[in-house]
Parts: structure tokens; C-alpha cells; sequence
């Protein structure tokens, strides 16, 4: 039955391996061939099966002479890695696939997203839409929803890329979340990515100027819990960073005229 695919294999090779492959007795020379597989082959398995099915009722030619069998041996040994390589990729999917339901049951079930996060995460850290979708989750208020992203992310590198993307303002989740005085998700981004405290937007704002810039004090609390959070050394170079208007956190509060940002920022 292998035998009789990997010759099958052997007519799906490209027009300059064919050349190669097929001498009088259609051996195989000493190039590496480069195989050409049918698109079919990769539609979960089903197709395979039924090849496999067929081939089954097909009758095995008898080996003809020990150069043949050299070469039919080395045709096997190809069937058989191809065979592998597509029946593992297949199983592979196939348990994703109920992994991906299962999760997909719970969040209906319990209105928990947390699980479909987890096994969707790579795929969302690869949309390069703008702005990017974590952040229109935070602008319309969905803090539930953003709040169950991020608590999936940053123990996987490949998925810290949806806390590092900014926006067209040069804005990050993180400084998103400080302008619109979200502390809930403030705290969870803190607390997985404490670097990311230092970065600013477009206009060099940081996250204490923004919180700096939110009237009557609304971010005070806020405020406090941040400075809670930093390093000494993050938290000097946040209060002495200037935007690009000249100014440092403390004095956007002072324009604003946001009394306890200021004692807070003071005290710092």
C-alpha cells in the first residue's frame, strides 16, 4: 500500500524534480525532491482516510530486482514521513479544535470569557488592525470583558504584544485605561507589566500626566494606588518627565486645579 503512494507522490513532484526522479526505470536519483502535496490533503484528515481506503483494496507489485528495492525503500521511507507529518498535524488541530469548543460552551454558559481567551490569544496578539481591538474594548466601557483579556496575557510572550500595541495617539492599553480612570485595569496591567508604566503617548504624556490632567480630583484615588505600585526609580523619572508642552505631571494637576493630585505628587 506505501508503495503504491509513494510512486502516487512521485507523479506530484515539481516539473525539475520530475526530470530528476524519473530515469529509465523511474528510480530515484540523488536529489532531494520537492514535493508538491495537494491542498486536499490537509482538510482534517477526511480525504486521507479515504485515499487510505482506497489504496487498501489495491493490489502491492512484487519488488523486481535489489536496485529497485534500494529505491522503492527510500520511497516508503518519504511516503511514510509525509503520512506522519499530516496525520500528526491532523490530530493536532482536531484537539485544538475541542479545546476551542469547550471553551467556546463555558462562555456561553457562564458568561466567562477567561477560558476562550486563553486558547485565542496568539490569534488576537496577530491582528494589526488600528486601533487594535483591547483598545476599543476599554473606550466603550467594556471593562469586564478587557479586564478577562488581561488577565490571560503576559505570562506568554508572544501575547505581550496586545499590552506594548499603541494606537495612532501613541497610546497603550495601559495609558488608555489612566486617561479614562480605570484603575481596575490599571492594576492588572501594573501588575503583570510594570515597565510599561514608562511609556508615553504621542505628546510624551505618561500615566501620571494623564491622571494629572483629569478634573476635580476624580483620579486622586487613583493616583495614590499608582504611586503605590512604582519603584522609587520609576516613580522619580514618571513625576520629572515633561510632555511636549513643558510640563511635568505636577503642574498639569496645578493647572487643573486638582488639590489632592498635587499633595500626592508632592509627597512623592
Amino acid at each position: 500500500m506505501i508503495i503504491i503512494l509513494a510512486n502516487k507522490i512521485t507523479n506530484n513532484l515539481c516539473s525539475r524534480c520530475q526530470l530528476d526522479t524519473i530515469n529509465d526505470n523511474n528510480y530515484i536519483s540523488k536529489k532531494r525532491p520537492h514535493f508538491i502535496l495537494d491542498p486536499i490533503m490537509f482538510d482534517g484528515g477526511e480525504s486521507l482516510v479515504q485515499q487510505m481506503n482506497r489504496l487498501t483494496t489495491e493490489e502491492v507489485k512484487p519488488i523486481e530486482s535489489n536496485h529497485r528495492s534500494i529505491n522503492d525503500g527510500i520511497l516508503i521511507f518519504i511516503s511514510f514521513m509525509i503520512l506522519f507529518f499530516i496525520i500528526d498535524t491532523s490530530s493536532k488541530f482536531d484537539k485544538y479544535l475541542g479545546q476551542l469548543q469547550e471553551a467556546i460552551v463555558e462562555f456561553v454558559r457562564t458568561n466567562n470569557p477567561s477560558r476562550l481567551f486563553r486558547r485565542t490569544r496568539l490569534l488576537l496578539a496577530k491582528c494589526d488592525e488600528n486601533p487594535p481591538p483591547l483598545d476599543d474594548a476599554i473606550r466603550n466601557g467594556h471593562i469586564d470583558l478587557a479586564l478577562k483579556l488581561i488577565e490571560q496575557l503576559g505570562d506568554m510572550s508572544s501575547s505581550n504584544s496586545l499590552l506594548e500595541r499603541e494606537n495612532n495617539d501613541g497610546e497603550t492599553p495601559l495609558l488608555i485605561s489612566a486617561k479614562l480612570n480605570q484603575w481596575i485595569l490599571i492594576e492588572a496591567i501594573l501588575k503583570k507589566r510594570l515597565d510599561l508604566s514608562e511609556k508615553t503617548d504621542k505628546y510624551d504624556n505618561n500615566i501620571l500626566h494623564l491622571l494629572a490632567n483629569i478634573s476635580d480630583d476624580k483620579a486622586n484615588e487613583t493616583m495614590k494606588n499608582v504611586l503605590g505600585l512604582l519603584s522609587n526609580d520609576i516613580k522619580t523619572k514618571l513625576l520629572q518627565k515633561k510632555n511636549k508642552d513643558n510640563q511635568i505631571p505636577i503642574e498639569i494637576a496645578q493647572l487643573k486645579n486638582n488639590t489632592h493630585c498635587i499633595g500626592l505628587l508632592k509627597d512623592s
